[in-house]
């Protein structure tokens, strides 16, 4: 028996070593860096010849900095919505230092049925196409009204929740969405 948790605390130490140095682990290459290597690849071969803004809603965290500059390199970031339970005050300030409009709502109930608003007067009020990425299906059960301006292209929905919802039929008209929304 203790020759079994030996080889097992020796190979949670194996594994720990490659992940701390980005090495081969099974079949997945993990970086642990922080660096987004194909994302930083990824937006230096993207173009966005409409000029397309963006809105991020997602946990704002200290390795989420990396991720919003990355973004905003392409489709500069109008403003980041905080998850509220998890917005680091630390990584907000650094966003905010940065130049971001950084938003924490004041309650999930809040960003299920009032965020959207706030959403739609931007949409509303920018003069150029707009795009808004997401964590968690907050802005979901709205994108069909977000939809309704024509200047928002569509939303990236990062869990199955929001994908969901922004795929199933509206039952009065039957109709989808007149914007594109994918999972990723």
């Amino acid at each position: 028996m203790k020759q079994t948790s030996a080889n097992a605390e020796m190979d949670r130490a194996l594994f720990s070593a490659k992940l701390d140095h980005g090495e081969q682990v099974g079949k997945v290459s993990i970086d642990p860096t922080g660096e987004l290597r194909v994302l930083r690849e990824l937006t230096a071969e993207t173009k966005n010849p409409d000029n397309t803004h963006s809105i991020i809603l997602q946990h704002v965290l200290a390795t989420t900095i990396g991720y919003i500059d990355l973004v905003n390199s392409v489709y500069p970031v109008d403003l980041v919505i905080a998850i509220v339970y998890s917005a680091d005050k630390s990584t907000v300030a650094t966003l905010e230092a940065k130049g971001y409009k950084v938003f924490v709502p004041p309650s999930i109930d809040y960003m299920k049925q009032e965020l959207w608003k706030d959403v739609a007067r931007l949409v509303q009020a920018a003069p150029y196409p707009i795009v808004y990425q997401e964590v968690g299906g907050y802005l979901a059960n709205w994108t069909r009204e977000l939809g309704k301006f024509g200047n928002f292209k569509g939303s990236v929905e990062d869990t199955k929740n929001g994908l969901c919802v922004n795929q199933r039929p509206i039952v009065s008209s039957c109709q989808r969405p007149n914007f594109p929304s994918c999972s990723v």
